[in-house]
């Protein structure tokens, strides 16, 4: 099994207030297996044709001299809200129109990741085919066949997608993914708040995933495995949550478990942080 967790720099500055770099180092020392960073193309070009990659080189550099496998995405999506992280001189609808700018980013993304060793795998997207965001908009599969085709065509790494895991058995995603991935990541959160006072998780059972799962013959990852509670919910510890996804997890056929929420866990006490390597006897 392989085991990792996913990394957003501008969650860590911009919510946290907390140094990436010094948050980064204390996620190498983990030594996990893999390591899921994002291109967010906002931060990356905030005007058309200047391209700005240094926060995400800087994490690249210090992945490439620790030997740290790097997962990293590309796309109009990206890890945590608002999901789409579209550059402010163009929108949505634009980009869906006409492309070009998306491609060129596409071509820039690829680019840097072919010159770390340390990635290993790209991700096109995250969660293309699932409405998120405040305007619960997706991304076209037909935009997104294009999208693979361009990776592709400029690097020869494995290609992940992803689908919200909750409902991953509706809408037939997973063979429409199945056809462009080389490995499908599943993401599962299994205590939401469901308003009533309960928590609501994955629509299908363990065994009816697992089906699912092993139907469509391709490697299958849990991308995001929530491992801290969510908004509003009192009482519900990270070591509850890691024990009730931990139970769910292991019933189902997959290659790699990517827990979510190292930020969450550095965040809560910055002199000594509660990181993920807190609960390792409870991962393996």
């Amino acid at each position: 099994m392989i085991y990792g967790t996913s990394f957003s720099h501008p969650y860590i500055c911009d919510h946290f207030r907390l140094s990436v770099q010094e948050a980064f180092l204390a996620l190498i020392d983990l030594k996990l297996d893999l390591v899921r960073l994002s291109c967010y193309w906002s931060e990356i070009e905030k005007a058309p044709g200047n391209y700005d990659f240094s926060q995400i080189e800087t994490l690249l550099q210090m992945a490439e001299k620790a030997g740290q496998k790097i997962v990293i995405t590309i796309g109009l999506k990206a890890v945590r809200w608002p999901e789409f992280y579209i550059p402010s001189w163009t929108s949505y609808d634009e980009v869906i129109i006409n492309p070009n700018r998306l491609w060129l980013f596409l071509e820039q993304a690829i680019s840097l990741a072919n010159r770390y060793s340390c990635v290993k795998y790209l991700q096109i997207e995250n969660e293309p085919l699932d409405k998120s965001g405040p305007n619960k908009l997706i991304v076209p599969l037909k935009l997104l066949e294009q999208e693979i085709e361009t990776a592709r065509r400029f690097s020869q790494l494995p290609i992940i997608l992803t689908v919200w895991g909750n409902k991953s058995l509706q809408d037939n995603r997973l063979s429409e993914l199945a056809k462009l991935a080389d490995i499908i990541g599943l993401d599962f959160y299994c205590q939401i708040p469901d308003g009533r006072g309960g928590y609501w998780g994955p629509a299908d059972s363990a065994k009816e995933i697992g089906k699912a799962i092993l139907s469509i013959n391709k490697p299958v990852w849990l991308t995001e495995l929530q491992t801290n509670p969510w908004k509003d919910s009192p009482g519900l510890t990270p070591e509850k949550i890691m024990a009730t996804n931990l139970d769910f997890a292991k019933k189902l056929p997959v290659k790699a478990i990517l827990f979510w929420g190292f930020e969450y866990r550095y965040s809560q006490n910055t002199l000594k942080p509660q990181l993920l390597s807190d609960y390792q006897p409870d991962f393996f």
